[in-house]
């Protein structure tokens, strides 16, 4: 593949050593970059040709974008203005009342659910911003916030990685202590994990599974006594966060 740079419309100008360097505007054939088939990404570009490269094979390799019917369109722009928990069909039980787990084809359609909301998301919001979040200064304040209302993707995305992971660990403590997941803790959590972005760091990995075992022993202790929204809720939680960031060990089924 060749990428051939010209200036706009303009003739051809020869700048050879004769050129007495009054002619106007640039070369027509300005750069001759060609990406190898064997191109490899270079973190950092030592020359200009490798930094072409490089976004030619970015370009090359750019997700298309995605097309939605306007159902899906309008169900997901509802979930983005008003983040409302996903529908998730009831969980089945058995003849004697008990829980089973969800069923591995419920779990990928929830996963492949999770996955076009994320880049519906990233398709209608600025880039993450790189704003801190001072945890020992708003702790208290944010366990106050996610008791009480949900949050604007407006502002939370000018938070720092970091910060959302901050975020995630305080509502992982905070769950460690409830019986069931209220009503605003959900909202809360799909803006979290929809904005991490992928594929996740050790610490990310780390944060994520302390939140998986935290949510699985919450279901498996207070199930029969949790309210249905709740037990609905934690189904879709630790499936899109086990099966989306790869810690398939926690993931109901282990498949």
């Amino acid at each position: 593949m060749e990428n051939l740079l010209y200036d706009n419309d303009s003739d051809y100008t020869d700048y050879s050593e004769d050129s007495d360097g009054e002619s106007e505007g640039l070369l027509r054939k300005a750069l001759d970059v060609s990406l190898p088939d064997d191109f490899v990404p270079i973190l950092h570009p030592g020359n200009g040709t490798e930094f072409l490269q490089n976004v030619m094979f970015q370009r090359k390799n750019m997700k298309r974008v995605v097309g939605l019917d306007e159902e899906t369109i309008s169900r997901l722009r509802d979930e983005c203005e008003h983040l409302k928990v996903v529908t998730i069909p009831n969980p089945p039980t058995d003849e004697t009342g008990s829980l089973q787990l969800p069923t591995l084809d419920w779990q990928l359609k929830k996963l492949e659910e999770f996955k076009q909301f994320i880049q519906f998301v990233e398709q209608h919001h600025k880039p993450e911003g790189k704003e801190r979040w001072l945890r020992s200064k708003n702790e208290q304040q944010f366990i106050s916030d996610i008791k009480s209302h949900s949050p604007k993707y407006s502002v939370l995305f000018n938070y720092a990685h970091e910060s959302k992971l901050s975020m995630l660990e305080i509502l992982t403590t905070y769950l460690s202590k409830q019986k069931l997941l209220e009503d605003f803790v959900g909202p809360w959590l799909l803006y979290i994990f929809s904005t991490l972005g992928y594929p996740p760091s050790p610490g990310c990995c780390h944060t994520i599974r302390e939140f998986l075992r935290v949510c699985r022993r919450m279901r498996s202790k207070y199930s029969n006594t949790m309210p249905e929204s709740s037990l609905k809720a934690l189904n879709f939680y630790i499936c899109i966060s086990s099966r989306y960031y790869g810690q398939l060990d926690l993931a109901d089924g282990h498949l």
